[in-house]
């Protein structure tokens, strides 16, 4: 079977008009990690429309909501609204917020796993790509998955990737590592911790594994160089 990497790229953008605003109601929120409010999971935010958007997405810079502005799910909020009915009419909620989760899981791992297709063309990654996407049929099918087994085996194939490359800073604690004018191309940031590290007219153009929710969390400017996959943070444009 041919894999069609571009789309399954694309299916990693976030889509919020596309969503049930899953993330703002099946997530825990605390306001010292930037959010509006401490809420529960399980409960909508009040800045939840009735629409499903946010009331103050376009004033969230200005009003530091931080927490909002970094979070990534790595498009499984799209996914899980176009295959099951919304949480305002379903007596399952919970269900379907269990299930949100375990697809962004899926999702960030596939993120993972193309970039390595990408540089790696072997069979081993191929097959843990349709193997993903065969445990999110089974999860949309109600089928049981082993998605603990799955993951170990991700993380196997990564590892040995990562080793591979001089700087391998994956797991690693970088929270506010300066990395201004820095040369990142050959880092690997794999699960890497670098919320506000500085990386104002670094180049992260070829770093291996960033994620969106990594970049949103730093902060640059409009010289930093990024993978071509991630969009520029809107809190850079300063």
């Amino acid at each position: 079977m041919e894999l069609n990497i571009e789309q399954l790229q694309e299916s990693l953008k976030i889509r919020c008009h596309q969503c049930h605003g899953l993330c703002c109601v099946a997530l825990y929120f605390s306001k010292i990690d930037g959010f509006p409010e401490n809420k529960m999971a399980g409960k909508p935010c009040h800045y939840l429309l009735e629409n499903n958007q946010c009331h103050i997405y376009d004033s969230l810079k200005e009003r530091k909501m931080k927490g909002c502005m970094i979070y990534d799910c790595f498009g499984a909020g799209q996914i899980v609204s176009q295959r099951l009915p919304s949480w305002r009419h379903c007596e399952k909620t919970m269900e379907i917020f269990e299930v949100f989760q375990t697809i962004m899981q899926l999702q960030q791992m596939l993120s993972y796993l193309i970039e390595a297709y990408y540089l790696h063309h072997n069979s081993q990654l191929k097959e843990l790509i349709l193997e993903n996407l065969k445990i999110r049929e089974n999860i949309f099918n109600n089928i049981k998955v082993d998605l603990e087994n799955y993951h170990q085996k991700v993380s196997q194939q990564l590892k040995k990737i990562c080793q591979q490359y001089t700087h391998d800073m994956s797991m690693k604690i970088m929270i506010g590592e300066d990395l201004r004018g820095k040369d990142c191309c050959d880092y690997v940031f794999l699960g890497t911790d670098l919320r506000d590290a500085k990386v104002e007219n670094a180049d992260l153009s070829r770093s291996l594994f960033l994620t969106q929710i990594q970049l949103n969390g730093m902060i640059g400017n409009r010289q930093t160089k990024i993978p071509p996959r991630l969009e520029r943070p809107r809190r850079w444009e300063d």
